[in-house]
């Protein structure tokens, strides 16, 4: 029996430390609205070695506060890593609730130029996160 405890010890404390690693997001910290006018997936490739690796990103046409943004992203795989798999589509236009990750810019001194990240709490509790790459009026 000791053997047996000793030899799953591992497994026991990685299942135990995973199903206590990621605590769900508090709502209350998504606090900006976010209402989605359009949305599509669109293809990117790099070329790395011999094969293209190939991947879909989600891009959002968005209404912030009054104004008119593209957001780019998607929902965060197991692994960290925020893609956006095809076969999940694309997200229905509606309200969304998101949280301001950052509003930074290379040059302070330069304000005109928009550099905003957010992160989106999807109904199912899942994470997405998005890049703003265009603003219109």
């Amino acid at each position: 029996m000791k053997s047996f405890a000793l030899r799953h010890l591992p497994c026991f404390l990685l299942c135990a430390t995973a199903s206590f690693a990621s605590t769900p997001p508090n709502p209350a910290d998504y606090n900006v609205n976010l209402h989605v006018t359009s949305s599509r997936t669109v293809w990117q490739c790099t070329q790395r070695g011999a094969t293209p690796q190939c991947a879909s990103q989600l891009v959002l046409n968005a209404t912030i506060d009054g104004a008119k943004f593209e957001l780019e992203g998607g929902i965060e795989n197991h692994s960290g890593e925020t893609r956006f798999e095809s076969y999940d589509g694309f997200l229905a236009p509606g309200d969304y609730k998101a949280m301001l990750l950052s509003n930074k810019l290379k040059e302070p001194k330069v304000s005109h130029f928009v550099m905003k990240n957010y992160e989106l709490l999807m109904p199912d509790g899942r994470l997405a996160k998005f890049q703003v790459t265009g603003q219109s009026e």
